[in-house]
């Protein structure tokens, strides 16, 4: 594996699980765009699981506290990631 693939790997994992975390609290995207104080837009860029959006730390963070998951969570691969 290279480290490109191995980046879009974490990148496409990080897109589902964000997804996956705000469907389980039954949010809407816009629900969860305000919680985290960031654009519906760019939730849904996100959301889309090949999509190369490249979030800073900072909106990991407000999306991690907003969803009441760890940082960590967000690039976690588990079955219900890829479910």
């Amino acid at each position: 594996m290279t480290k490109r693939k191995f980046y879009e790997d974490c990148l496409f994992i990080l897109h589902l699980n964000i997804a996956r975390f705000r469907r389980e609290r039954g949010w809407t995207q816009e629900q969860l765009a305000e919680r985290a104080g960031i654009s519906v837009r760019y939730i849904a860029s996100l959301e889309a699981p090949y999509s190369h959006a490249e979030p800073s730390f900072r909106v990991l963070c407000q999306l991690a506290f907003a969803l009441g998951v760890q940082v960590s969570d967000l690039t976690r691969i588990d079955r219900d990631t890829v479910r």
